[in-house]
């Protein structure tokens, strides 16, 4: 089952990325699902007395058997994402797909800019030998203007009417001096600058939403140490996330509501079939990522090309005659890092997807509901490693492709 997550952030906010520019610290744009687990987790082990303070978060001993099976079990931590705050967790923010397109000159949503058109179905359309016009440039009246990749991420309401607004991520940079522990004093030549999100002009407050799966019997475990070891008000309980929280970053409210039921996948996967407009022996659906997600062949190397017999090493279901259509798939490298306090070390770097990566893939018709069976279980287990931390969060036939296709005759405005 699926919850929704909201953390609502009233001081400046450090997200470790792994990654520093000499003596600048880096911040993500999003909350990883292992650093609001960790938040939790820890808060809890402290109270509990299970955490040494040598400088690593070794655990002295075997923590309660009800901890054990929600932060170590089976629950998925989704990653969160900045809600703009005129809007609520009414919807969603997501990563923009890589396929889609704005105009250079006028960037932008309809009332934004000249509007947003995406490429998935265009590109597929051209694979399967179809004849289709080229992209050309803006559709936007007569501008004609060249048409760009549009990044970041997109705020959307639940039930998909089409609304997208273009999420601004606002941010600050914070200048310190290192102290010296004898002297107490500011340390000569040790000047160093935190890059941090904050909120944005005249709002008090960030919101970060995002999902969390499980049991219903991890979920009612999770509230039951939520409500014992947790300070709580009207605005959640309270939490410190991130980096810095010693020096008043990251200080925010955690709470766990019912998730909004979004289109149902049969319905999408169907909509999919009558957008392409192609009727052959097979049937094609789109995988967007919404989080990095890192896919090993049986050695343990990354791929890009995803196939059946590498999906078979995460899934219990996959359907027979199942091809990944490479020439359509649109996908982009990262590196992901970060500090793990467990180890009082940062992390490794590792290179995944990124979220907004699309992979496209088409089935035999004979297997259509094997293919619905696996596409529900890739939205509830997530693909590849890491999914309990939130990574391999995917959407199947993310309306997106369909509401933005450049081949429609509207102008997407």
């Amino acid at each position: 089952m699926r919850w929704r997550v909201e953390i609502t952030v009233k001081e400046p906010l450090i997200i470790g990325s792994g990654q520093k520019s000499r003596n600048v610290q880096m911040t993500s744009e999003m909350i990883p699902g292992s650093v609001w687990r960790g938040s939790l987790s820890e808060r809890i082990l402290l109270a509990l007395g299970l955490k040494n303070y040598d400088g690593c978060g070794r655990v002295k001993e075997k923590p309660p058997a009800d901890f054990i099976d929600v932060f170590n079990g089976g629950m998925r931590f989704g990653f969160l994402y900045l809600v703009p705050p005129e809007k609520g967790i009414s919807g969603e923010t997501i990563p923009l797909p890589l396929t889609a397109r704005t105009c250079k000159d006028s960037p932008g949503f309809a009332g934004e800019g000249h509007g947003v058109w995406d490429l998935l179905l265009w590109k597929l359309r051209k694979k399967l030998n179809e004849q289709v016009t080229g992209i050309g440039g803006c559709r936007y009246g007569s501008c004609g203007g060249r048409l760009e990749r549009i990044r970041g991420y997109a705020w959307t309401s639940m039930d998909n009417d089409g609304s997208y607004q273009k999420v601004k991520i606002p941010k600050r940079l914070f200048h310190r001096t290192a102290l010296d522990r004898n002297l107490e004093t500011a340390s000569d030549g040790y000047l160093y600058t935190m890059e941090a999100l904050v909120p944005t002009s005249g709002k008090e407050e960030m919101v970060f939403a995002g999902d969390i799966w499980g049991s219903e019997e991890q979920y009612s475990k999770l509230e039951k140490l939520l409500e014992e070891f947790f300070i709580s008000n009207d605005l959640g309980f309270e939490v410190r996330i991130g980096t810095g929280k010693s020096r008043g970053f990251g200080r925010g409210y955690f709470k766990i509501k019912e998730a909004s039921e979004k289109k149902p996948l049969e319905d999408r996967f169907n909509d999919f079939q009558s957008a392409l407009g192609f009727d052959d022996e097979f049937l094609y659906f789109s995988i967007t990522l919404r989080s990095p997600t890192l896919v090993c062949d049986d050695l343990g190397v990354p791929v890009t090309n995803i196939s059946r017999d590498v999906l078979a090493r995460y899934l219990s279901v996959v359907p027979a005659g199942l091809e990944m259509i490479v020439e359509a798939s649109t996908l982009e490298w990262g590196s992901y890092g970060g500090w793990s306090p467990a180890w009082g070390l940062p992390k490794p770097m590792v290179a995944a997807l990124n979220p907004g990566s699309t992979l496209v893939y088409k089935v035999p018709k004979r297997e259509r509901e094997p293919a619905i069976e696996f596409l529900g279980l890739l939205e509830e287990k997530g693909l590849g490693e890491y999914c309990s931390a939130g990574w391999g969060s995917v959407v199947v036939c993310d309306p997106f492709h369909l509401i933005f296709d450049i081949c429609r005759e509207s102008d997407n405005r």
